[in-house]
């Protein structure tokens, strides 16, 4: 056997200990040093990640209790419990003072500066400054109205009088509270809204919302507090139209205009003059009165436009039928009013459970909270069926006994208040004015009845109009059912059917409940101009009636296009109209998630209208979030009510981690 020789180099001799890493091939020793890094790295991952949780949990329960201290001290403002409420809501300053000093100190802290995982640490001391922002508003809300002589009832109208100078001394305020809501808005803003884990995302995007909503509450109410003085007659008396409305025959607004009055606030001071049919106003010219928005003309002087007051509310637009009505008024009869004020019988119910029982002389009729809105949308049409005067005189005679009782009753403060929120809120008590700014601070609150939807948000108004001229829509139940698809490049298909049962008795009423007004229908018939509107880039695939396809007419209306049919129920039967709709745009964000906002505006109906709303996210993704309680499963999200004022609705949604992180990878590339 030969030796090796000095010239061979010693990696040319076989190893000894072959398995020493310091004598391996380079090529070998690679894959073990990246398990190893890998290793180290993961590890480092899980103790950051089980520090985040521990730091977050210390945070955690904080923001919980500030948040029940917040919904306490709300509920007991609302009850008029003033000082309990200043107390719960400086109880929760205090938590949320100590959620902060929590996220930004000790483990928190040092988690805090860590790449991405300190984000979510970031949301959460944003959040506690917000809530800490938002208690002080709260507080300083609570205080300010319990300075007040009679507290939160110093607010409602008594004895005639609109409460003017307590209104106006909560200017500052309210104003200072609002900064602090801003204040609370600007931190969550701060924060993180993207690499979050997903409840800390879901977390953020509720919080926001309610940051948001309570700076909108507070931003509007500044706004009219400012306008308000003007509005109840300070600076002069200011005169109003006050419409009795009613949805025994439905119109835009939600039921025709039958009896109107002239309201005057005299520096606080409310008197209401005796009401009368709006037949006692002339028909006019349609040409004679201003158009009330530039579409107004080519949608509705077909049907008498602004020259009838039976028909000029057929538009869904609250202001432009007041503006409509105000330049009717002034061509009839030479006077310039300051507003439109419009109540329907369910805003008069919520006035008469504060004022009990009132007798109606005129009508030999006692009318309560109980009877109320069978008797003016129903009974009274039978009962004085042969009474021509009386049967035009309900709607006034009632309007009036209920506003009398109501300004003039001493007392009951608390109870007005909320009668008169109820009613506002599910749009029974409407109001427009001709200051801007009383009209302005209406409008940020969402309250000013308009046709609106905010830019980007989708939008579901449905409207019937009455068109043969009946009193049946007191048996006509409705129903809404709204499905859309997100997908594709922000896009969103939607499919809107409205079904129409026609309860009406076969047998003849007397009068004209179900007997037609308008020539070529038959009695019975439930005639319905039927309004689907939709933000403006909406564009019609298909529609049918009751299965068979179905030309709509197309129009538009302040930007928002709509499709329209008549569609004739006769008595007993139902009938059915569904319309699919597509939209560009309908939705923000990608691929990865993103969220859909829709906005609902119902009709008021004698019978509350049930709606339903699925919506489907877009492939790929799952629905995380919503901001009302709805059933979700998977993809898809499914809410159901019977509004009677505005609702939005928003989901979240978003592609499983792996799939979102590899679409993130991928777009810059497609």
């Amino acid at each position: 056997m030969e030796t090796p020789t000095q010239e061979e180099s010693p990696e040319q001799a076989p190893s000894a200990h072959p398995a020493d890493t310091s004598t391996a091939p380079e090529g070998r020793r690679w894959p073990r040093r990246i398990a190893w890094i890998l290793a180290t790295l993961l590890t480092l991952t899980l103790i950051l990640g089980t520090l985040t949780v521990v730091a977050a949990l210390g945070v955690r329960s904080n923001l919980t209790k500030g948040g029940d201290e917040l919904k306490d001290g709300k509920r007991l403002l609302a009850a008029g419990d003033l000082g309990q409420a200043a107390d719960a809501f400086r109880g929760a300053g205090e938590t949320f003072a100590e959620a902060e000093a929590t996220a930004s100190g000790g483990l928190a802290g040092f988690v805090r500066v860590v790449p991405i995982l300190g984000r979510n640490l970031d949301v959460a001391a944003g959040t506690a400054t917000a809530g800490r922002e938002l208690a002080a508003a709260g507080a300083q809300l609570s205080t300010a109205v319990d300075g007040l002589p009679g507290g939160l009832g110093s607010l409602a109208p008594t004895d005639g009088r609109l409460p003017v100078e307590a209104i106006a001394s909560l200017t500052d305020e309210v104003a200072a509270a609002g900064a602090h809501a801003e204040a609370a808005l600007a931190a969550i803003d701060a924060t993180p809204s993207t690499l979050l884990a997903g409840p800390v995302a879901n977390a953020r995007v509720e919080a926001h919302q309610q940051v948001l909503d309570a700076a909108t509450s507070l931003r509007s109410a500044s706004q009219l507090l400012g306008a308000f003085p003007a509005f109840a007659g300070a600076d002069g008396p200011r005169r109003y139209l006050l419409m009795a409305q009613s949805p025994a025959e439905q119109r835009g607004t939600g039921g025709i205009w039958g009896a109107f009055a002239v309201l005057t606030a005299d520096d606080g001071a409310i008197s209401v003059s005796p009401f009368q049919g709006v037949l006692t106003l002339p028909e006019l010219d349609p040409d004679a009165v201003p158009a009330p928005n530039p579409d107004y003309r080519r949608n509705y002087d077909a049907y008498g436009g602004a020259g009838s007051f039976r028909d000029l509310n057929m538009t869904p637009d609250f202001p432009s039928a007041a503006r409509a009505a105000l330049g009717n008024y002034r061509v009839s009869t030479g006077e310039q009013l300051d507003g439109v004020i419009s109540a329907d019988p369910f805003a008069l119910q919520e006035l008469f459970k504060v004022t009990g029982p009132a007798s109606i002389p005129s009508l030999g009729v006692t009318i309560n909270a109980a009877n109320l809105i069978d008797f003016t949308t129903n009974e009274a049409y039978i009962r004085f069926a042969n009474q021509g005067k009386a049967r035009k005189e309900v709607l006034g005679a009632v309007a009036g006994a209920a506003f009398e009782e109501f300004l003039t009753q001493p007392g009951e403060a608390l109870p007005k208040l909320k009668a008169i929120g109820r009613a506002v809120a599910n749009d029974n008590l409407k109001v427009y004015s001709t200051d801007p700014a009383f009209e302005r601070g209406l409008h940020i609150a969402g309250r000013d009845g308009a046709l609106f939807t905010a830019p980007g948000d989708d939008l579901l108004s449905v409207v019937v109009n009455n068109v043969a001229a009946s009193k049946i829509d007191y048996y006509v139940s409705r129903t809404v059912d709204y499905r859309v698809e997100l997908g594709g490049d922000r896009q969103a298909f939607a499919t809107t059917a409205i079904t129409l049962s026609n309860d009406a008795p076969a047998a003849p009423i007397p009068g004209f409940v179900t007997d037609p007004e308008t020539p070529g229908y038959h009695r019975g018939d439930a005639a319905n101009l039927i309004t689907v509107s939709c933000p403006g880039s909406c564009a019609l695939e298909e529609a049918q009636r009751d299965g068979r396809d179905q030309k709509l007419r197309v129009g538009s209306e302040l930007g928002y296009a709509w499709y329209q049919d008549v569609m004739v129920v006769p008595a007993g039967s139902t009938g059915t109209l569904s319309m699919v709709t597509s939209r560009e745009d309908a939705w923000r964000g990608n691929n990865t998630g993103g969220s859909y906002r829709l906005r609902i505006l119902p009709q008021t109906t004698v019978r509350p209208t049930p709606i339903e709303v699925t919506i489907q996210s877009p492939a790929g993704t799952r629905i995380g979030w919503t901001s009302e309680p709805m059933r979700v499963e998977g993809s898809t999200a499914t809410w159901r009510g019977e509004p009677r004022g505005p609702v939005t609705l928003e989901v979240r949604f978003g592609a499983p981690i792996p799939l979102g992180w590899w679409r993130n990878l991928i777009r810059p590339l497609t």
